[in-house]
């Protein structure tokens, strides 16, 4: 399942075109009415208005989008981490952030050739599950787990041997730890 930003969802709800002057006007509409925002149940790619109370109130339910407007040290919120404690949360994970194919979404998916090292640094952001594995060892872990594993791997020449790396589609940092949501 792929992601999409908060701005690419209210060009959706309305059936507009995704572009910078639709996007500000559309989310003005939306900001100007009170206690509703966009969000959605399942799909992402079928946003829904609600109430925020009702939003609020069965956050399992109602999911909201992150925005893709970048974060500064100014308008940063205090970061709330994510902390994975079982396996399937861990796939999900995986699932979303790393794609085999490219989901047609630039602002929030960038092409990225990664080993499965550079996978689990970021696995290790978000749980102790994977502490005492290799980078070799986790890439076991996911073949037949993970939808990364479909993509084709190729060995790269690097300083010290040679590595496989993956051509994946990868979350923008973003849209990765707290934006998505379980």
């Amino acid at each position: 399942m792929p992601i999409i930003s908060r701005e690419q969802a209210v060009c959706i709800f309305y059936c507009q075109a995704y572009n910078d002057s639709n996007v500000a006007g559309l989310t003005k509409r939306i900001e100007e009415m009170k206690d509703v925002d966009i969000c959605y149940l399942q799909d992402p790619t079928e946003p829904i208005l609600a109430c925020v109370m009702t939003i609020n109130s069965r956050p399992f339910s109602y999911h909201l989008y992150s925005t893709g407007i970048p974060r500064t040290d100014d308008n940063q919120e205090e970061e709330y981490v994510i902390k994975f404690v079982n396996h399937a949360q861990v796939i999900q994970f995986l699932n979303m952030t790393y794609l085999p194919s490219d989901p047609m979404n630039e602002e929030v998916y960038e092409c990225k050739y990664l080993t499965n090292g550079n996978i689990l640094s970021m696995v290790w952001k978000y749980t102790n599950l994977f502490d005492d594995k290799s980078a070799a060892a986790f890439g076991k872990w996911c073949a037949n787990k993970v939808d990364f594993t479909i993509a084709d791997s190729k060995r790269r020449r690097v300083d010290n041997g040679k590595v496989s790396v993956r051509s994946l589609f990868v979350a923008k940092e973003q849209f990765i730890g707290k934006e998505i949501i379980f």
